[in-house]
């Protein structure tokens, strides 16, 4: 099993989202009602405009059943209505929530293809993507 450091510098290395940051524990709770504490390891790079699209967040669950949330959480985060015509389109065409063994990733930006090849090469079952 790979370390949840070198899963994070594996999948940022393959796709750093532009124009982003990394956010803290209260960020992490705005966006996504997840506690950074209920976890053994979450990382978050989210937009530094307020019309910005690209971002990434990867958790590692304690415990299988905690799967479920995560990825709901991922797939409410994954909605920009509203936004400009090219950040809408990041959206729906880059964007994908992947799993494997106790690891969720968000991921939404031009880099995509290559965070979930970085992030499924980690985990030697493949991983699974979530529409």
């Amino acid at each position: 099993e790979v370390s949840f450091d070198a899963l994070c510098a594996d999948v940022l290395d393959a796709a750093h989202p532009a124009d982003t940051a990394q956010a803290g524990a209260q960020m992490v709770r705005r966006l996504y009602a997840l506690d950074e504490a209920d976890y053994d390891g979450l990382i978050l790079y989210y937009p530094v405009t307020n019309m910005g699209a690209e971002e990434l967040c990867l958790v590692r669950v304690k415990e299988e059943a905690q799967l479920e949330a995560v990825q709901e959480a991922m797939q409410a985060r994954n909605v920009f209505a509203g936004y400009a015509p090219e950040q809408y389109d990041l959206c729906v065409n880059h964007s994908a929530v992947v799993t494997g063994g106790l690891d969720v990733m968000l991921v939404i930006g031009e880099g995509k293809d290559a965070a979930v090849a970085a992030f499924t090469a980690a985990h030697g079952e493949g991983g699974r993507l979530w529409p």
